[in-house]
């Protein structure tokens, strides 16, 4: 896969994140990352991950007095799962989940797990569904062209040319 940036070079740095409910995808080699600034380790530990994305997100400011949470099972502090990115057992969980469940959305965008094949299946209906509207608007078309209506023809036309580039567009994304 390309740099996003230079088109030259592979790229090693990937960036995915969620931006006014769209997902985005950036993919960098290290000479334009280094360029734009970003710093580059060679291991980025999951607890200095979570710290930083608490740290840089308002919305999960946590006070002082709520990060001593305490499990009631293993008795892990909040604070302690933030240093080291560890729970202890299955009901910290339970224990931190307020504090959890926004850091798992921001980190995978959402708290419920979908695999591949869960996402694959969602992209087909859309693809299906997609297909389904073409079709209507085709016999719209038709319909519209035999009963001599042209300018409601001529606007179904242009609805069925994006709805073609859309179309193209998810099956490309689907491939990927």
């Amino acid at each position: 896969m390309l740099c996003n940036i230079c088109h030259k070079n592979e790229a090693t740095i990937h960036f995915k994140g969620i931006f006014n409910d769209q997902v985005f995808k950036i993919d960098l080699c290290e000479e334009c990352a280094m360029k734009k600034g970003v710093e580059i380790k060679p291991e980025l530990a999951l607890a200095e991950f979570i710290s930083t994305l608490s740290d840089l997100n308002n919305g999960l400011d946590i006070k002082k007095e709520k990060r001593n949470i305490v499990c009631k099972t293993c008795g892990l502090k909040y604070s302690d799962f933030k240093e080291s990115g560890r729970l202890g057992c299955s009901n910290c969980y339970t224990e931190f989940a307020n504090y959890l469940t926004p850091l798992l959305e921001k980190i995978h965008g959402s708290t419920k797990y979908k695999g591949k094949a869960e996402i694959l299946q969602t992209e087909i209906e859309k693809i299906e569904n997609l297909k389904q509207k073409y079709q209507e608007l085709k016999n719209n078309l038709k319909e519209a062209v035999e009963k001599e209506l042209y300018e409601k023809a001529a606007e179904i036309r242009d609805q069925l040319r994006e709805l073609k580039k859309r179309i193209l567009a998810e099956q490309k994304n689907e491939t990927k």
